[in-house]
């Protein structure tokens, strides 16, 4: 009983970090899928400034989500399970991350100064596929706007979250 409440209480923090700070979600996800990563390391792969990465670092270790041992981090063995149930629904092209969790895409914007955010509800991105292979055309942000009836920051979004999906899909592994 007591190994199953530690595991929700685990997962809600977890979720509750995510919700509040998504822009951790990729030093997260690489540190997650090195096992145990130099900070060296992750400062090259990521291409972000030092303090930005040790202020995502530093919060991670706060909520013990990574452990630290000298200038090595990795993931607690208590989030593992869950981080790989999270990382299971990720597409990764050049600086973007687009995770899904639920019924949201999260997408992360990484630049060498700093990490942006948005969330695109998945409905309108699973519309506009349907959409466009009904159509067999592109769609626009103003044909979004007419059909789907959102607003235009949103259809942006969505289009891009959908442009982003179909690269992964169309990717060579």
């Amino acid at each position: 009983m007591d190994r199953l409440y530690g595991e929700i209480v685990s997962r809600d923090k977890l979720l509750q970090l995510i919700t509040k700070r998504p822009w951790l979600l990729p030093v997260l996800y690489h540190v997650y899928s090195y096992g145990e990563i130099d900070y060296g390391e992750l400062k090259q792969i990521l291409g972000i400034r030092g303090p930005l990465l040790k202020r995502a670092l530093w919060w991670l270790v706060k909520y013990g989500i990574i452990k630290r041992r000298d200038s090595r981090f990795r993931v607690s063995s208590g989030y593992r399970g869950f981080l790989e149930e999270l990382f299971l629904n990720r597409c990764i092209v050049r600086r973007y991350y687009v995770f899904r969790i639920g019924m949201t895409y999260i997408v992360v914007v990484v630049r060498r100064t700093r990490i942006s955010t948005y969330t695109v509800p998945s409905k309108p991105v699973e519309e506009l596929s349907r959409l466009e292979a009904n159509a067999g055309a592109k769609f626009t942000v103003k044909d979004l706007v007419d059909t789907l009836g959102i607003s235009s920051k949103l259809a942006y979004r969505v289009i891009k979250t959908h442009d982003l999906l179909r690269e992964c899909v169309e990717k060579p592994s």
